[in-house]
């Protein structure tokens, strides 16, 4: 079969789907640039784009669409990451503040034996320079260091409530001679300790401090 003369393809009725297409396609083109239109004023807050070319160029929707903001942003953290990381910091503290904790306790130890073993050596060098005795009391109850000469009271450290220590001692009470030797029989052994931490003091009874 030959081809269809020209005056038959003119006058071939068009189908009804194409039709229907060609009729609606510039209601869609308006339609398309009325919602970029809103989109815009929606996300600038009453920016009015100039859209002209989005009729004639359809791929400019989809150009804006990628560089302007989105009206549905996040701005927050979702609950499951919320949980993940107080997950993450439960285990980091449980896992530091026991080493944290042992850490202080030494510190405090290591900082009450310092503060007597000073007030210590200050009785002797009183007791030496007055030529008198000094007497250095330990209060094993609440963790009290005095020094007297006489009836003065020279120095007083409450080491319980300063660094919450606990003392245990072998006496009560430490007496420098004029000579600035121990008065006394036996030696005096000092256990100073917090939580887990301890150290212990020793005192001859020639008066020397050993730790």
């Amino acid at each position: 079969m030959g081809p269809v003369p020209r005056m038959v393809r003119d006058w071939a009725p068009e189908p009804e789907w194409a039709t229907v297409w060609r009729n609606q396609q510039p209601r869609l083109e308006v339609q398309r640039g009325r919602d970029v239109d809103s989109w815009v004023n929606a996300a600038l807050f009453g920016w009015r784009a100039q859209l002209a070319a989005t009729t004639a160029r359809p791929d400019a929707t989809y150009r804006i669409a990628m560089v302007l903001p989105s009206r549905y942003s996040r701005n927050g953290f979702t609950l499951l990451e919320l949980m993940l990381v107080l997950s993450i910091a439960s285990v980091l503290s449980a896992v530091a503040l026991p080493k944290v904790g042992a850490l202080l306790d030494r510190i405090s130890v290591r900082g009450a034996v310092n503060d007597v073993d000073a007030l210590l050596d200050n009785a002797r060098h009183t007791a030496m320079t007055r030529g008198e005795r000094a007497t250095v009391e330990l209060d094993t109850i609440h963790a009290i260091v005095v020094l007297r000469v006489g009836r003065d009271t020279l120095r007083r450290r409450e080491e319980g409530a300063l660094n919450g220590v606990r003392f245990r001692a072998s006496r009560t009470s430490v007496i420098y001679t004029q000579f600035g030797m121990g008065f006394g029989v036996s030696n005096l052994t000092l256990v100073v300790s917090r939580g887990a931490a301890a150290e212990t003091l020793t005192v001859s009874r020639l008066g020397r401090v050993k730790r």
